[in-house]
C-alpha cells in the first residue's frame, strides 16, 4: 500500500509591482528570506536569469548571503530568486522581482511569489505555522500582492497548487486540483476582477470583497475562524490553527467560500 503524502502548507501570491525598481521593497523581501520565523534557515539558493542574459546561480548560499540576495532581487536580469532548505522535504521561498512585465503586458498581476513548509519537519507544528502565517502576511505586503492563498493539502498537491492557477476537480471538492485555468480573460485579470480559488487562508482585495457581498456576508455564510486586515487586503482563515486545517470542518467552510466567490473565480 502506498504511503499517503504528508500534509504541507504553501503560500501563492500574485502581484503586479516591478519590485526590482523599488529598493525599499527589495530590502524588506530580502530580510524575509532570513527571518527567524522560518523554522530552519535556508542553505541553498537559485537565481534564475532571463533567457540568454547571464548565467544561472545555484547551489549553497554564499557567506554573508543577504546582500547577495538583495542584489539579485534588484538586478534587471533576474527572473526569480528561490531559497530552500536541503533535501526533498524542504521549506522554500521564491520571489519574482518583476523584470518580465513585457512578457505579460495584458496581465494585471503577471508576477508570483511563493513559500512553503513541510509540516512533518516541524518540531512544534501549531506554534511554527502560527508564526509562519504572520511571515506570509509580511511577504504579501512586501510584494504588494493583490490576491493570495495559503493551501493546506498533501505535499504534491501543495507544490502543484502554488506553481499553477488551478480550478478544483469539479467532481470532488476535497481535491483541490482539477485543470489549470484556461480562460485567458480571467487569467489576465487574476488579482483584478478575478481571484484564485479559496484555500485554508485566502487574501482578497477590497473589490473582491465587495463583489461577493462584503465582509458581513462572508462571516455569515462561511463562518471563518479568522478575519484580519493585511494592508488593504482581507485575510480569511477558515479554521483557527493547523490542528483542524485538514479536517471535514475546513473542507465544508472552503466549499462555502468557493460557492460565495463563484462570480470572481478564475476558470
Amino acid at each position: 500500500m502506498r504511503k499517503p503524502d504528508p500534509i504541507w502548507i504553501g503560500l501563492a501570491a500574485v502581484h503586479g509591482i516591478e519590485l526590482y525598481k523599488d529598493p525599499e521593497r527589495v530590502k524588506r523581501i530580502a530580510r524575509l528570506f532570513f527571518d527567524e520565523r522560518w523554522p530552519r534557515p535556508f542553505s541553498k539558493w537559485h537565481v534564475q536569469a532571463l533567457g540568454g542574459t547571464v548565467d544561472i546561480i545555484a547551489g549553497r548560499l554564499p557567506a554573508n548571503p543577504m546582500p547577495k540576495v538583495e542584489a539579485a532581487l534588484s538586478a534587471s536580469t533576474t527572473h526569480w530568486v528561490d531559497l530552500k532548505t536541503p533535501g526533498d522535504s524542504w521549506h522554500a521561498m521564491l520571489v519574482q522581482p518583476g523584470t518580465t512585465r513585457d512578457l505579460d503586458p495584458l496581465h494585471v498581476c503577471p508576477f508570483q511569489s511563493k513559500a512553503s513548509l513541510a509540516l512533518e519537519k516541524l518540531r512544534d507544528p501549531s506554534h511554527d505555522v502560527s508564526r509562519w502565517v504572520t511571515l506570509a502576511h509580511d511577504l504579501v505586503l512586501a510584494v504588494g500582492a493583490r490576491n493570495a492563498t495559503i493551501t493546506i493539502a498533501p505535499s504534491l498537491d501543495v507544490i502543484s497548487d502554488i506553481l499553477n492557477t488551478y480550478v478544483p476537480d469539479p467532481n470532488n471538492h476535497l481535491r483541490i486540483l482539477g485543470d489549470v485555468a484556461q480562460d485567458f480573460e480571467a487569467r489576465a485579470n487574476l488579482g483584478g476582477k478575478y481571484a484564485r480559488y479559496p484555500r485554508w487562508g485566502t487574501y482578497l482585495h477590497p473589490e473582491h470583497v465587495a463583489a461577493i457581498g462584503g465582509r458581513d456576508r462572508i462571516a455569515r455564510e462561511v463562518e471563518p475562524a479568522v478575519f484580519e486586515e493585511v494592508g488593504d487586503l482581507l485575510y480569511i482563515q477558515l479554521t483557527g490553527g493547523i490542528e483542524d486545517a485538514w479536517t471535514p470542518m475546513m473542507w465544508e467552510k472552503r466549499l462555502k467560500l468557493r460557492e460565495l466567490m463563484q462570480s470572481i473565480l478564475v476558470r
